[in-house]
């Protein structure tokens, strides 16, 4: 079986760093950050799973829709810095497969990956 690559959007790495220990020796998982957009969109036809740290704008609405055309097998996470639930609701129309805000526990955010990276994928 090979290893799921995990993308992580992010100015800083403060949720790959969490991740990354949280997953810790986890032979069948890789995480990557990504900081800048056009590395995120080159590298998503690979991945597994994309977390998206973002504002909840129109900037991020072409992300997710960027994503999802680049790679459409890839689940798409979103950690808000903001709540908006018209946002929301758009950000899942365009295939993001969970929004959580930013604000989150570790924990809670780690078991909703693990839950999607275990789910069937289409």
């Amino acid at each position: 079986m090979s290893a799921s690559l995990v993308l992580i959007f992010e100015s800083t790495s403060h949720w790959t760093a969490e991740l990354e220990r949280s997953w810790e020796g986890q032979q069948a998982m890789e995480i990557r950050w990504r900081p800048h957009r056009d590395d995120l969109i080159a590298e998503v036809p690979l991945a597994t799973l994309a977390v998206l740290v973002v504002s909840p704008n129109q900037e991020a609405i072409e992300l997710i829709h960027t994503v999802r055309t680049v790679a459409p097998h890839c689940q798409i996470v979103c950690l808000t810095t903001a709540e908006s639930r018209d946002w929301e609701s758009f950000a899942r129309e365009l295939g993001g497969t969970a929004i959580l805000p930013d604000v989150t526990s570790k924990e809670i955010v780690r078991e909703t990956l693990e839950r999607i990276l275990a789910s069937p994928r289409p």
